[in-house]
């Protein structure tokens, strides 16, 4: 105990220990307990402690090992002591030698005791100071082998998918606010009608869409003019056909029913064409094609004219004060508009638009 108590490492830690334990009270008074000054004063403490009690381990084990020291003496001299012993009556000179061994003996025997005292007493300091700490270990620190970070595979995935995240958000958001039309879907959704089809733009400077479509005969622009006329063609075929009554607020009215005039008839139209290929010679041939739009002249109406009175103001009915659930006869209002019977007009019922006649076309061309 002495020992330790003597050791200057230990009473300079021992001081720090005191400073340490009256600082931290201090701030315990003044400051929560998760505050990190507070928490850094409770560390710092566990420190010194940890620190006495590694000089205490050595003074323990330099007396530990004083001791070894001591007993292999005694051992010795213990065994010197026995071979004296046993040689006692051969010699006074032997006597006096073995008086000396065993004055010898004794006085190791008291520096051992001496040494198991103070080994008693520096084991009885170090419970003490063990017992009077709050603090214990959990769990050794080790030290880390790899790095921490983020692995670099990631990283590099990253920077390849977030430029190529953020440019397709940048290109949706610029097709998003894009006014332009590029479909017919657009088309239809924006002018509420549905689209024939689409006609490309005609690169070629200097080049109608005439000379564009015979030059090309199976390009996509001469397709789309096809598709737009048969559309127009076969479109009006079956329609129903209705009464309309023109009013002051530019909107028809259907006052027998929708279809009360039957339906357009069914258009048929026979379009035929004729083609052939020669080859003149390697990598030239020479082509002949004839193409030929009702072929038979089929002059079938189309439609009818519909509107039952003209359609200006002074022959169009005023409903604005005319209760419709109650039923109203649309052909007096009709004549008691200001231009009375002429108000009704000389188309209605009649035939107005016919399937055009024969056409045809003859092409050559060289290709090379």
């Amino acid at each position: 105990m002495q020992d330790v108590l003597r050791s200057p490492v230990i009473q300079n830690l021992a001081e720090e220990e005191v400073a340490v334990t009256r600082r931290l009270g201090e701030l315990g008074q003044e400051l929560g307990n998760t505050h990190p000054r507070l928490l850094a004063a409770r560390a710092e403490l566990v420190e010194i402690q940890r620190k006495i009690a590694q000089e205490v381990n050595k003074v323990v084990q330099s007396l530990e090992s004083e001791a070894a020291i001591a007993s292999a003496r005694e051992a010795s001299i213990q065994k010197k002591l026995n071979e004296l012993e046993a040689r006692l009556g051969d010699a006074n000179q032997a006597e006096v030698k073995l008086r000396a061994m065993t004055r010898q003996f004794d006085a190791d025997q008291q520096l051992l005791q001496a040494f198991l005292k103070r080994q008693q007493e520096t084991n009885a300091q170090l419970d003490a100071v063990i017992s009077s700490t709050n603090a214990r270990l959990v769990s050794p620190a080790t030290l880390p082998v790899k790095p921490s970070g983020p692995p670099r595979a990631v990283l590099i995935l990253a920077s390849f998918l977030l430029p190529l995240l953020l440019g397709s958000l940048v290109v949706l958001w610029l097709e998003y606010l894009d006014p332009r039309l590029r479909s017919n879907e657009q088309l239809e959704r924006a002018l509420g009608m549905r689209g024939l089809a689409l006609i490309p733009m005609i690169r070629q400077r200097g080049v109608t869409p005439a000379l564009y479509t015979q030059r090309n005969p199976n390009s996509i622009y001469a397709e789309a003019l096809r598709l737009i006329l048969y559309s127009i063609f076969y479109g009006g075929s079956g329609t129903p056909l209705t009464t309309l009554v023109n009013t002051i607020n530019s909107t028809q009215v259907f006052v027998n029913g929708r279809g009360d005039m039957g339906r357009t008839a069914f258009l048929t139209q026979t379009d035929i064409v004729i083609g052939h290929e020669f080859t003149v010679s390697e990598g030239k041939r020479l082509r002949f094609e004839f193409n030929a739009l009702n072929l038979f002249n089929q002059k079938t109406s189309r439609s009818k004219w519909t509107q039952l009175n003209r359609a200006r103001t002074s022959a169009e009915i005023n409903l604005a004060t005319t209760d419709l659930a109650k039923g109203y006869n649309y052909q007096s209002m009709i004549n008691a508009t200001s231009e009375g019977a002429k108000a009704m007009s000389p188309l209605f019922g009649m035939n107005d638009w016919f399937n055009p006649g024969f056409s045809g076309r003859f092409l050559v061309k060289f290709i090379f």
